[in-house]
């Protein structure tokens, strides 16, 4: 009788669907965002009270300006809880200067890895040119604008009306202005980084010069504090410059590339 021997063999394991591979990968991205959310709110939080320590010489410096047109050196509070709100504004913006390096850190460390090197290299270039860029309007709002439009809107109907600002008004006029003029500032990044993300192309920016005057014009007549064409003037000059310095770097961006703008297919 012959004898037959069977051997099993085990079926091999399916793998994993990929929904379920991918829902992983999803729950992994999820909880590294969290995680450097918590870490970016700590540092605000860090930043925040550091903010609140040096609140007072800070509000010093932002109220000299307004002592400078000869009124009080010290700006009127009208409410039990304006003299507050104001600390803890002047507190979240030291917080913000202070934690931003270290938020940026960590944006960076979540997306670098799904970029290519010219990318990082094209963003290890714009951090600190944007750094500087912000710098220099902040520093363009404080020694020009602040003063000027100050004494402008101080010298208006002065022989019927006396400049007595409040906190509430003063504090979030200046830090409004020193804020949106170093983000215009921002511009030639920005349009570099588009450039290099084939986006737009230089000669689309010299194409479209006319369109950018009236954009720079408006841009320019709700960051200055004032109506009259003086101080429109002294935002609108430097961010045409900007413009000019734009259109150089979006062709520098755009060398030896061959593959088409989005907006300027046929451009370079």
């Amino acid at each position: 009788m012959a004898m037959t021997s069977s051997t099993t063999v085990a079926e091999p394991t399916p793998d994993a669907p990929e929904e379920e591979i991918g829902g992983m990968a999803l729950i992994d991205h999820v909880r590294e965002i969290r995680d450097r959310v918590f870490r970016c709110a700590i540092a605000m939080a860090i930043g925040s009270a550091i903010g609140f320590a040096i609140s007072t010489p800070v509000l010093k410096i932002l109220i000299q300006p307004y002592a400078a047109t000869g009124e009080m050196e010290k700006i009127i509070v009208n409410s039990p809880t304006e003299a507050l709100t104001n600390i803890f504004s002047v507190s979240l913006m030291v917080a913000a200067m202070l934690a931003l390096p270290y938020i940026l850190f960590q944006f960076l460390a979540f997306i670098m890895p799904g970029l290519y090197d010219h990318e990082k290299r094209s963003i290890y270039f714009g951090l600190p040119f944007g750094f500087v860029l912000f710098v220099i309007g902040v520093a363009f709002a404080w020694f020009v604008m602040v003063p000027n439009g100050l004494a402008f809107l101080k010298g208006l109907g002065a022989e019927v009306f006396t400049a007595m600002w409040k906190a509430d008004e003063y504090i979030p006029f200046v830090t409004g202005l020193l804020f949106w003029l170093g983000v215009a500032f921002e511009m030639p990044l920005i349009m570099y980084l588009l450039a290099r993300a084939n986006v737009i192309t230089g000669r689309l920016l010299m194409k479209n010069w006319r369109y950018a005057i009236i954009i720079i014009a408006i841009i320019s007549a709700v960051i200055t504090p004032t109506p009259d064409p003086i101080n429109m003037g002294l935002v609108m000059a430097p961010l045409l410059v900007l413009y000019g310095i734009s259109i150089v770097l979006a062709f520098l961006a755009r060398r030896g590339k061959t593959i088409p703008a989005i907006l300027d297919p046929d451009g370079k």
